[in-house]
């Protein structure tokens, strides 16, 4: 039951809501600018604020883990675009693993919203119910852009990590057939 309450207090800071902490206080969102120095995946980097490297997962999206499929490409697609550039932070809690989490604009550009219009990452709907990242994955399927255009039907990342952890199983990626 623990496990519970904290996965939907971390799923709830995944989204950026206004999370009550045990003790009655809030998180609230906060805005910050630093130059993103590394990309460590399709939806992780590390962000300089104030000369401290800070981790910083990107919300409402999932990109293909590492093994995946296209996983190089959504990693390399992001690095691309916002490595060794300035970008402004809107972060409001941290995940399971104590990473911040936030979504990431370079200029007015939603770099998380544009990486599910380009086909690199799904809109994580286990914790996200933003119509706005919904429609642009549907576009992108539609489109057959990015990820989409693979023969085989894409598995996403929650159901690979899923997967993963299910090591008594027989069952392979590929035999689940699970588009998402």
């Amino acid at each position: 039951m623990r496990y519970i309450i904290a996965a939907w207090a971390g799923y709830a800071a995944l989204l950026g809501l206004v999370v009550v902490s045990p003790a009655g206080g809030k998180t609230t969102v906060e805005e910050f600018s630093g130059e993103v120095v590394v990309v460590s995946d399709g939806d992780t980097i590390a962000v300089l604020r104030d000369g401290d490297k800070v981790e910083l997962r990107l919300e409402g999206i999932d990109a293909p883990e590492e093994g995946q499929a296209f996983s190089d490409v959504a990693r390399d697609g992001l690095a691309h675009a916002i490595l060794g550039k300035v970008v402004r932070i809107r972060c409001g809690g941290r995940d399971l693993e104590n990473r911040m989490t936030g979504r990431v604009y370079l200029g007015e550009l939603d770099i998380n919203l544009e990486l599910v219009k380009a086909g690199l990452a799904w809109h994580y709907r286990p914790v996200s119910s933003e119509k706005a990242l919904s429609e642009a994955e549907k576009a992108a399927r539609k489109a057959k852009t990015g990820l989409w255009q693979q023969r085989l039907k894409p598995v996403p990342p929650w159901k690979f990590r899923e997967l993963q952890e299910e090591p008594d199983e027989e069952r392979s990626v590929e035999q689940e057939g699970y588009i998402g």
